[in-house]
Order: C-alpha cells, then sequence, then structure tokens
C-alpha cells in the first residue's frame, strides 16, 4: 500500500510539471529570480522532471504488484532501478540549470552522488556471504550484524528444512533472500539471522534467549556448516 501511494504522488507532480502547474513545489524555485524562472521554463527542465517521475512512479507500481505476487526479489530490484533512476534524474537536471546557479547545483550534485555511494557499499556489504568460524570455544560469524557466541550457550542445533514466518525485522539487513541481524520469528521470538537463501536447509541454533538460523545458497555448505557444529558439539558438550 505504501509503495502505490508514493507512486500515485509521484505521478500527480509529473502530470503538474508537465502541465506547467504548480511548479512551486520545485525545490527552489519559488525563491530563484524571475530570469531565472524563465530558464527553467523555457529549458524543458519541467517536462524532463515531469517524465522521470512518472517513470519512478511506473518502477514503484511494478514493484508493488511483484511484491503482491510474492516476487520478493523482483520487488527489490525495482527499488533499486527507482534509487538508480532519482540519481539519474539528479545528474541529468543539471544541464538545466540555469547559469547562475551551477556552481551551487554542482555542490549539491555532488553531495547526493557521495550519499548514495555510501548507500550502495552497505548494499554490497550487506549482500556478502557471512563466514562462520568454529573455534575451540566460539562460534563466530562475520560480516554485517556478526557474531560471538560461547559453544557453552548453544543448548541446541538442528537442521530444519523450513522455518516459522519471519514477523519482523526489529534492528537489521534485508535485501532480496538476504537477511542479517535481529528479527522476530513466529513461535520462536527473538531471532537472529544470517540467512542467504529462501530455501532451506537451515542451521538452527537454540540458546537460553534467543535462536540463531544460518543458511547460504550452496545447500551442501549449509549441511557442512551442520555437520561441523554436530561433530564440535560431540566433541565439547
Amino acid at each position: 500500500m505504501g509503495n502505490l501511494l508514493v507512486a500515485a504522488l509521484l505521478a500527480l507532480i509529473g502530470v503538474f510539471f508537465r502541465a506547467g502547474r504548480f511548479l512551486d513545489l520545485m525545490a527552489g524555485y519559488n525563491t530563484a529570480s524571475e530570469e531565472d524562472k524563465k530558464h527553467m521554463r523555457d529549458s524543458g527542465l519541467f517536462s524532463f522532471i515531469g517524465n522521470s517521475l512518472l517513470l519512478l512512479a511506473l518502477v514503484l507500481l511494478i514493484g508493488a504488484v511483484f511484491a503482491y505476487s510474492g516476487y520478493a526479489l523482483l520487488s527489490d530490484l525495482a527499488w533499486a532501478f527507482f534509487v538508480l533512476g532519482i540519481l539519474y534524474m539528479v545528474v541529468k537536471a543539471q544541464k538545466f540549470t540555469p547559469p547562475t546557479q551551477k556552481a551551487k547545483s554542482k555542490g549539491v550534485t555532488t553531495f547526493i552522488l557521495v550519499i548514495m555511494l555510501f548507500f550502495v557499499g552497505l548494499l554490497w556489504g550487506g549482500m556478502q556471504e557471512s563466514t562462520v568460524t568454529i573455534e575451540e570455544e566460539r562460534l563466530l560469524v562475520s560480516g554485517f550484524y556478526g557474531e560471538d557466541l560461547s559453544l557453552a550457550e548453544i543448548e541446541e542445533i538442528r537442521v530444519e528444512e523450513e522455518i516459522p514466518p519471519i514477523i519482523i525485522r526489529t534492528n537489521g539487513f534485508h535485501f532480496g533472500p538476504v537477511m542479517k541481524g535481529n528479527f522476530r520469528v513466529e513461535e520462536w521470538g527473538r531471532s537472529r539471522l544470517h540467512l542467504h537463501s529462501r530455501q532451506g536447509p537451515y542451521v538452527v541454533i537454540r540458546t537460553r534467549d534467543k535462536y540463531i538460523v544460518i543458511n547460504y545458497r550452496n545447500e551442501e555448505k549449509t549441511r557442512q556448516l551442520y555437520d561441523q557444529l554436530y561433530e564440535k558439539k560431540n566433541v565439547t558438550w
């Protein structure tokens, strides 16, 4: 529903801009000089922004359809294209900037690019597969929302082909099939997830106060992790 509301709002503003109406919605337009306002109107800026907003609204609508149909990865990709579309619109719009505003406009564009690159870096880092290391007395999970768990805290370890529904993310990373961090899981409550695939198997570790769930894109790698933990369990616990 949220995506549809945003898409409708973007489409409405896009139509207004294409029609040359409500131009004060553009940041900085109402404070610009009359000469700069005329330049922005005559240069085709508002037609470009209007068309861009309509395309962005369409991308969000497609993403909402994918999400409703259960294609979560395609829905996430739609959001990625939406972000890239905003970046393209901001950069491309600079060619319409009035000459008196170009220096300020370049500074704003550079700032936006830096912020975008920062979030792209976070996304790339979050998508990287976690590395699990089993030491003499500890279980370590590297990467975003890593884990440092004493083996003595583990009360049970098992393999499950399916896990209960994930209710909500409380503090974590979620993009496509990748889920890392703190989530609430039906029947289990507070859980720490390190998931890289929507499909089982899952290594489920139960401690006194939470569940830890790990899986990989490669099913065999997930089962190997369970075998290593099970062997360690028989030797240590």
